[in-house]
Order: C-alpha cells, then sequence, then structure tokens
C-alpha cells in the first residue's frame, strides 16, 4: 500500500514529455510571454531535460533556447521563468548544441533488456516537474500486448543506456514492471517468472487482470450510483 502511494505521490509531479511542445513560456516577473516550446531538449546520458527550444513566432520563427537550470517551474498548463532574459542562442551553449545535432529520440524506440529480451517500444515518456529528470518509461506492444487493461510503465531507475536505435534497461526492470488505466494500478511483479513456466501461467495472470479490472469498475460505478445528485446537496456545504 505504501509503495503504491508513493507512485500516485510521484506521478502527480511528473508531466508527459508528450504536453512540452506548444506550451508557452512565461517571464514571472515582466508578466509577459517569452515564446511556444518547439522540443524538449533531452541529455541521454543523464536521463534528464537539458533545454527547451522555444519559438519566438514572427516571420522567421527564430528558434533559441532555454537551458533546464533556468526555468522556474513545470505548471500543467504553462512554463515560467524567473526574469524575461533573451533566450540564449545554441551557438553559445555547445553541450545543447550537440544534443540538438544528435536527439534522443526515445519515443518510438526499441526496449530492450540488458538479458536479451525485447520489451516492445516506447510509446512516451514522463518528467519530474522540478529536477527535469526522466522518471518512467511507457512501453506498447511487444510481450506485454495482452496487457489490453492499461500501459506498462518501467521506472527510470532500470534505464541503462539510451541510444540511437534503442533504450536498454535492466533485467529487474521484469520484476517491477506497473499497468495502470484510470483506477486500475497493478502491480505484476511476477510476470517473467509465470511467462517462463508456460502460456497456463500468463493466461492465469491474464484472467486475474481481468478480475481486477472489473472488481474495481464494479466498485467505482457503485460509488457513483451512491454518490448524492447536485441537487440533493444541501445548500449550506
Amino acid at each position: 500500500m505504501a509503495r503504491e502511494i508513493q507512485a500516485e505521490q510521484a506521478e502527480k509531479r511528473e508531466i508527459s514529455a508528450i504536453e512540452l511542445p506548444d506550451m508557452q513560456v512565461y517571464s514571472l516577473q515582466e508578466a509577459a510571454v517569452i515564446g511556444r516550446v518547439k522540443e524538449a531538449v533531452i541529455d541521454a546520458r543523464d536521463k534528464c531535460l537539458l533545454a527547451l527550444a522555444v519559438d519566438k513566432g514572427g516571420w522567421y520563427h527564430d528558434v533559441r533556447v532555454i537551458p533546464a537550470g533556468k526555468l522556474r517551474t513545470i505548471g500543467e498548463d504553462v512554463i515560467t521563468v524567473d526574469e524575461k532574459q533573451p533566450p540564449s542562442r545554441p551557438v553559445n551553449l555547445p553541450r545543447i548544441v550537440e544534443a540538438m545535432r544528435r536527439p534522443c529520440n526515445i519515443i518510438g524506440a526499441r526496449i530492450i533488456s540488458d538479458d536479451g529480451r525485447q520489451l516492445g517500444r516506447a510509446e512516451g515518456f514522463y518528467l519530474d516537474r522540478e529536477s527535469g529528470v526522466i522518471t518512467r518509461l511507457e512501453i506498447a506492444c511487444g510481450v506485454f500486448s495482452w496487457l489490453w487493461a492499461g500501459k506498462v510503465s518501467v521506472a527510470a531507475a532500470h534505464i541503462l543506456t539510451m541510444g540511437d536505435d534503442a533504450v536498454v534497461v535492466s533485467s529487474a526492470a521484469l520484476d517491477d514492471l506497473r499497468v495502470s488505466a484510470g483506477i486500475l494500478k497493478v502491480n505484476f511483479a511476477a510476470v517473467a517468472a509465470l511467462a517462463e513456466q508456460g502460456a497456463e501461467n500468463v493466461g492465469r495472470l491474464r484472467t486475474r487482470a481481468v478480475q481486477s479490472l472489473k472488481t474495481l469498475q464494479e466498485k467505482r460505478r457503485h460509488e457513483q450510483a451512491a454518490a448524492p445528485a447536485a441537487d440533493e446537496v444541501p445548500v449550506n456545504l
């Protein structure tokens, strides 16, 4: 239970990298728009956000960068910095230039384990809003395609290497997979062992997952049915 609570709290601090493009960047000091995010520049070595490429708009679509260290907040709707300093040109920031020349294309990359298993492809990834570090990867298809109830996530702690063609994770990731879909959160810690024991056990695991989903959905329907309608709520509340 404590682990699930910690996971839920961590998810509240996350933002999907897919949401960053097109978010507006504001200066808090001047209450002015600096530009709109064009892309997130990821550091493959440190597995974190390195900078944001910002389009200032206008005829020439002047794209500059804001190093991650200059960001004040990555909020639900907008990104903020303290003051309206002009975003730097990449030519002045060698490490960012290198990352932009050889972008870390995580989405769509193959996910393989260090013991030679292909888990699927990265469908998305999440960043911690405060630190900018990658927190987890979402996997699509692969050997877990039967988990129709939700998306499989791999914690970033299991990422060993992010390269041009693939993301390598430790074999321990197979014991720490999570599936989430709405209110459903199931930990499939035994998925690898069961898979090795044969299709019959995998079938039983699938059945338990489906039963868990149905139980939670039924509980949700009962809670909604028991909730008072809007016109039944006392006016003094």
